[in-house]
Formats: structure tokens, sequence, C-alpha cells
């Protein structure tokens, strides 16, 4: 007999998720919404997709042991197909879901590589314009 199996939620995920990010940023007062909200929206991200993940594979695990019950016992050809089916959508779901993740690590990449480093960049060579002054004013008060 074909059962269907759908993935429990509780099996996938028993712990809360919490952001790291979230935490190290309440404790140094970032009180920038924008930061906020980027933060919360990437945690979330971050835990819909492992978990959407960890649930197609659970559930594609599932059919595929299904299947090979159905096929030792010797089940009806219709039954196994239909199993077989399914565990062929689910695949393609995983693959899609992978690629999704990919994509968004490409943009993350980009992102880092076009805004964030010549930020950090600017920063560093205007810290650096600021102690030589600072050493320039040091050494004629020291005269």
């Amino acid at each position: 007999m074909l059962h269907v199996v759908t993935p429990s939620l509780s099996v996938v995920s028993s712990q809360p998720f919490t952001s790291k990010t979230t935490e190290t940023s309440s404790s140094a007062d970032n009180t920038d919404p924008a930061f906020l909200d980027f933060s919360e929206e990437l945690s979330w991200k971050t835990k819909n997709l492992s978990s959407t993940l960890q649930k197609l594979y659970l559930w594609e695990k599932k059919l595929y042991n299904e299947v090979k019950r159905l096929d030792e016992r010797g089940a009806e050809a219709n039954k196994v197909d239909s199993t077989r089916n399914a565990i062929r959508n689910l695949s393609t779901k995983i693959r899609i879901a992978i690629q999704v993740v990919d994509k968004i690590s490409v943009t993350i990449n980009k992102i880092r590589d076009d805004e964030l480093w010549p930020l950090l960049n600017e920063l560093i060579e205007g810290f650096g314009g600021y102690r030589l002054a600072a050493l320039s004013k040091h050494r004629i008060h020291q005269v």
C-alpha cells in the first residue's frame, strides 16, 4: 500500500533559530534601522533556505525508502512508479533550491567585492591620513 509521506516541521528543526548578527548588533548598540532590517531579513532567508533544503532532503529520503520497501515486497508497478515520480519532483525542487542558494552566494560575494571592499579601503586610507596628520601636529608641538 502506498502511503503519502509529508515532511514534518518538528522533525526538521526542534531548536529556534538565533542570529549571531542580531545579537552582536544589539550588544554594540547599533540602532540603525536599515542595518537591523537587513540582518533580520538575512537571518530569515538563511533559515528559510536551509530549512527548505532539510525538509526536501528528509522527504526525498522517506520516499526513497518507501520505494525500496515496495520493490522488496513486489508491490504494484503503478504504486512504485507514482512514488518514483514523487522522488523525481522532489529531486528537481532540491536542485532548484541549491541553484537559489548558489545565486544568493554569488550576489553576496559581488556586493562584498563591489561595495564593501572599496568602503573598507577608503576607511583605512582615511584613518591612515588622520594618523599622519596627528603625527605631524605632535612633532610640531614637540619642537
